[in-house]
Order: C-alpha cells, then sequence, then structure tokens
C-alpha cells in the first residue's frame, strides 16, 4: 500500500519559474524542451548511468588532451538565469514484503524519514524553491534570499513539477524455521521525473537510482513483530537512511544539471594567476567547487574560450580561471577579455555557466553513522 503526498492532477503538480527581464543576458532559447544526448564532448551534461563529478584536474587532463570546451545544449534556458521554482510529490512504498510482514514491522515509521531528508535534501541543492504539498497544505521548504516570492502559491503561473517514487523494498534472503533466524538485505529505489506544465511533457530523461543495504543477519523476531536479537534495528534503520540518502542525491545531482546556472561576469584581471567575478553565489545554485565554462559572443557567435571553478559567496561568486581553450583564436580572446577595461566597452560580456553544479558541503557528512 502505498502512501501519498497527494496533489489533484498534472496542473497542481507544477509551479512556476521565476523569470524575468535582464538586461545584460543574452537569448534565451524559448523552443521546445529539448533533452541533452548523452556525449563524452567536455562540456555536455551526462544523462542516465552515474553522475561523476567533474573536477579542476579532469579540466586539466582534457584541456592538455585538446579536448574542445563546449558548452552544454541546455545552455540558453531561460530558467539558467533564475531559480526556478517546484512543487514537489511523492509516492512512498513501504518497508515490507506484504501486509503484516515482519521484517517490515522493524521499521514502520521510515519511509516518513526518508521523506523528511527528501526535503532537507531539495533544501540543501539551493537550486531550486521548493514548495511540497502534504496533508497540511503547501509548504515552502526553500526560497531563494532574493526573489521576494510573497505571492499565494495558488496566484502563480504552474511550470515544473517534480515527481518522485520512492520504494523501500524487503529482499528475504533467507529463513531458518529451525531456530526463527531471518537473513535479509532492502533495496531503496528512487525515481524522478519532472513535467512541463504546459505541455505536459517530462522535461528529460526519467532519473532511477537503486542502493542495496547491507545483510542483516540472524535476526530473531517475536510473534508481536519486535526485534529480539541479531543485527540491531538501530543498524537497519541507518542502514536504510544512508542508502536513500545515497539514492536521492545520485538523482538530484542529475536533476540540478537539467538546469545548469548562468551568470554574467563581472570584472576579471590576469593578476592572481587569472581570476573574475560573477553576479551569483551559493544561494543561487553555485556551491564550492561548481566547474564552470566561461565563454562569449564573438562575431556574433557564442564561443566557450575556458574553464573556472568557483569559491562562491552568498549572492556572488569569486573564479579561479583554470584553463583556457588552446587554439590560436581561443588564445586571441583569452588576451583581448583580459585587457583591463575590456568588459567595459560597449558590447563586450562575458558569461559563466556551471558545467556540473557541485554538491553542497552539507551532503558530505551527512549520512548516520
Amino acid at each position: 500500500m502505498k502512501n501519498k503526498v497527494t496533489i489533484p492532477g498534472v496542473a497542481a503538480a507544477v509551479l512556476a519559474a521565476i523569470v524575468g527581464g535582464c538586461a545584460t543576458t543574452p537569448p534565451v532559447d524559448t523552443t521546445a524542451e529539448r533533452q541533452p544526448k548523452e556525449s563524452a564532448t567536455l562540456g555536455k551534461n551526462e544523462q542516465g548511468g552515474e553522475h561523476k563529478q567533474r573536477t579542476r584536474e579532469d579540466v586539466r587532463k582534457d584541456i592538455e588532451a585538446g579536448r574542445e570546451v563546449e558548452l552544454p545544449e541546455n545552455y540558453r534556458q531561460k530558467e539558467n538565469w533564475h531559480t526556478p521554482s517546484l512543487l514537489v510529490t511523492v509516492d512512498t512504498e513501504p518497508v515490507g514484503l506484504q501486509p503484516g510482514d515482519k521484517v517490515g514491522r522493524l521499521l514502520p515509521n521510515i519511509d516518513k524519514t526518508i521523506v523528511e531528508l527528501l526535503e532537507s535534501r531539495l533544501e540543501d541543492l539551493k537550486r531550486f524553491n521548493v514548495y511540497i504539498r502534504d496533508s497540511k497544505g503547501i509548504r515552502l521548504i526553500r526560497e531563494g534570499a532574493a526573489l521576494g516570492l510573497n505571492e499565494p502559491l495558488e496566484e502563480k503561473t504552474p511550470d515544473f513539477g517534480f515527481i518522485a517514487d520512492l520504494k523501500i523494498r524487503t529482499l528475504r534472503k533467507s529463513y531458518r524455521k529451525q531456530n526463527g533466524l531471518y537473513e535479509f538485505k532492502w533495496d531503496i529505489v528512487f525515481d524522478c521525473k519532472i513535467l512541463n506544465a504546459k505541455t505536459r511533457e517530462p522535461r528529460g530523461k526519467p532519473a532511477r537510482m537503486t542502493v542495496t543495504t547491507p545483510i542483516a543477519k540472524d535476526v530473531l523476531i517475536d510473534f508481536d513483530g519486535k526485534w529480539q536479537s541479531g543485527t540491531s534495528v538501530e543498524d537497519m534503520s541507518t542502514w536504510v537512511y544512508n542508502a536513500a540518502d545515497t539514492a536521492m542525491q545520485g538523482v538530484w545531482k542529475r536533476v540540478a544539471n537539467e538546469f545548469p546556472v548562468n551568470a554574467n561576469v563581472t570584472s576579471i584581471s590576469k593578476r592572481f594567476g587569472g581570476r573574475c567575478a560573477i553576479d551569483k553565489g551559493f544561494e543561487q545554485g553555485i556551491n564550492k567547487g561548481s566547474v564552470l565554462i566561461i565563454w562569449g559572443e564573438f562575431d556574433g557567435i557564442p564561443v566557450a574560450i575556458g574553464y573556472g571553478i568557483a569559491q562562491p559567496e552568498q549572492d556572488q561568486s569569486s573564479v579561479k580561471i583554470l584553463a583556457w581553450q588552446k587554439g590560436a583564436d581561443y588564445e586571441e580572446v583569452a588576451r583581448e577579455v583580459l585587457t583591463p577595461g575590456w568588459l567595459d566597452k560597449p558590447g563586450n560580456k562575458l558569461y559563466v555557466t556551471t558545467d556540473q553544479i557541485a554538491p553542497p558541503p552539507s551532503w558530505q557528512s551527512s549520512s548516520k553513522k
């Protein structure tokens, strides 16, 4: 039996992305939603499989190997310049093989605990304004610091919805009748998709991640479903919690990279090894260590010219330039943009786009021990 955080209809399962004009932003892509394809090309967003976080060493190796810096296919989405909002609905399938199963009754409230964990992870990510609907109505989980979202949710134009399906499945390994001992483990399966309210089409590919816990051994359960001996309930609860956390973080990295962050370069200098400043920080989803693609429009053509790594503050960031794209034309452009006063001249603009959004620091040490 599923416990469902209900939202009537697809239209109610979505929320407006907060978008508006920006005088310094280039034209946005207003075509139908695109699904980035799998690619090994430098700079493309990954789809499916394990989403490995790129590091500064990965960037240096790619540049040294002569791979061209490329912008992700979704770099012109209008949402990239703002903090999109999501209204979240979650289906949970509780622990247990079937109703009344003794193993399932060992962790009666674990599904509710994991939904609370999901809310916390959404809040930590800071890429979205997050609302969730439950029995108490619609609750704001996380709001961007500078967006001023004061109007009621019902007055917002629907845009995106996040649909999550969380399954906690008991996998029976063995049951020894002679002494009544169980041996089993759990699969945590986390599926999600994002819907576009206008077209009711999925945004990008659905994401799924499955994590299996260690095996609980020699577990004795009495007739009332209470634990008596063997692997402790505390250990089992911790295993399921940590497996769910791993699954959610993996899925959310993929979801966040469907929505890269774009920012304007406000200043640039070749001093101190090469640095620039941008007008977004950790409150807009740029976390410490996020790899950024530096680009601009030259002769009317968008061109990626290098890589940087973010050192964010609240609403702005310093960017350490890791490497410029190799090649005579790229090197000429790099010399131009590093010329003092270049950004102050009419028509000269630079931008950054996240190659991959780094996970928040709180994700690194949040698992139960």
